[in-house]
């Protein structure tokens, strides 16, 4: 996962304390699951999976986290980081359907956290990271009115950085946290309005997210 290597150490010090549990259920999940711990009883990776949400879902927000309090473009990535990995743990770790009652809530913040980091100037935030955060919050989003500005701005995102397959948007989501044997469906069903959605601009001005950052 590329959050140490894209995030200012101000930010990746408080996440990567939780990251790393998150990476550490998934090696645990995938070798269970192919039979490489034949000695590790399913209780061990139940435990490791609920420490890891727990984790997760117990990650402070930038207004409790000192060191951000003073530094509002940060603390706004921070809490875009942290809304977006709490969508991933409820999707993939401790899963709820996605029409429950978290998931809106969650895009809102989301379409709120990414609108201040566009505001403030994509120059703070690697656009893939960008992409992985509007990408859970699009999902965090379907079935409500959200959905279809956050796959505008997931689109625009895809428009920059040159996505044409639904193989290089997932190459992506994986360098942060996705599972593909949960989340590969809603990801394809995805990348299909975000081609539709990057036709439709096309046709359009031709705007790319830096156009209406400057």
């Amino acid at each position: 996962m590329k959050y140490a290597k894209t995030l200012p150490i101000t930010l990746s010090g408080v996440l990567m304390a939780a990251i790393s549990e998150v990476i550490c259920y998934n090696n645990i999940q995938e070798a269970f699951l192919s039979n490489r711990l034949t000695w590790f009883g399913v209780e061990y990776v139940c435990d490791a999976r609920n420490w890891a949400h727990h984790q997760i879902m117990s990650l402070p927000s930038s207004a409790e986290t000192a060191m951000l309090t003073k530094c509002t473009p940060q603390a706004t990535i921070f809490d875009a980081v942290r809304h977006a990995l709490i969508v991933c743990s409820l999707i993939t770790i401790f899963p709820l359907p996605l029409s429950s009652v978290p998931f809106p809530e969650l895009a809102s913040r989301l379409e709120s956290d990414i609108s201040q980091v566009l505001q403030d100037g994509q120059g703070a935030i690697p656009t893939s990271l960008l992409l992985w955060i509007s990408s859970m919050a699009a999902l965090a989003a379907i079935g409500t009115p959200k959905r279809a500005s956050l796959v505008a701005i997931a689109a625009r995102l895809c428009r920059n950085l040159h996505i044409s397959s639904w193989e290089s948007l997932q190459a992506i989501l994986q360098d942060y946290f996705w599972s593909g044997d949960i989340s590969d469906f809603d990801g394809i069903y995805l990348f299909l309005e975000l081609q539709m959605q990057m036709l439709e601009q096309d046709a359009g001005n031709g705007d790319t997210i830096e156009d209406e950052i400057t």
